[in-house]
């Protein structure tokens, strides 16, 4: 773990410790963030991957879009078929506790995970086997696992050859943070990267 003090890292750090709390509150409710703020950036994560699904000839445009949880987002596509979003996000649990661990030591210094490859692979197996437990939970429709990635340390390249085991989830995918000057519109994209899925 090495200190930091850009911005961005500090506003992502501070994000993911809010999304961390979230389960330690018996209503679900954050710290200081409206339930409905989670809720949008779920529903822009979704209609990002749903967008590249769709492009990609996995999936028909999306028509409506409902947010059952779970999944977090049901889309109903133009062919009349369903398909759902499940989204989660990569971080370093360790890191988040030492964090919280000096911040109540009184230390503000902001903590990043050194994230190399075998840790990127680790983490990602580990969350997608957490979300292969409960299959019946996300239903009938095809099901796609969006794994948010908002470490500036981490690149799409990184990520390209991880393969994980799954037989709930349709589609993988790493959603990066937006990435300007990248050839998107307005300049920028928001990268995502599939994952190769074993049975």
């Amino acid at each position: 773990m090495v200190g930091m003090t850009d911005d961005h890292e500090i506003i992502s750090c501070m994000r993911t410790m809010v999304d961390r709390n979230a389960a330690e509150r018996p209503d679900g409710s954050q710290f200081g963030v409206h339930r409905d703020y989670q809720q949008i950036i779920e529903i822009d994560a979704a209609e990002t991957a749903l967008n590249w699904l769709t492009s990609s000839g996995h999936i028909t445009s999306v028509v409506k879009i409902e947010t059952p949880d779970p999944p977090d987002v049901l889309a109903t596509l133009s062919d009349g078929n369903r398909h759902g979003v499940e989204i989660t996000e990569l971080v370093h649990g360790p890191t988040i506790a030492y964090t919280k661990r000096q911040r109540i030591a009184g230390d503000d210094t902001h903590y990043y995970t050194n994230w190399t490859p075998e840790l990127i692979n680790e983490e990602l197996t580990n969350l997608v086997s957490k979300k292969n437990k409960k299959p019946a939970r996300y239903g009938t429709d095809p099901v796609s696992l969006v794994i948010v990635c908002d470490q500036p340390m981490i690149k799409p390249d990184q990520v390209k050859e991880t393969l994980v085991k799954s037989s709930v989830f349709e589609h993988v995918l790493v959603l990066f943070s937006y990435e300007p000057n990248s050839g998107g519109v307005g300049g920028g994209t928001y990268p995502i990267v599939p994952l190769g899925i074993l049975p």
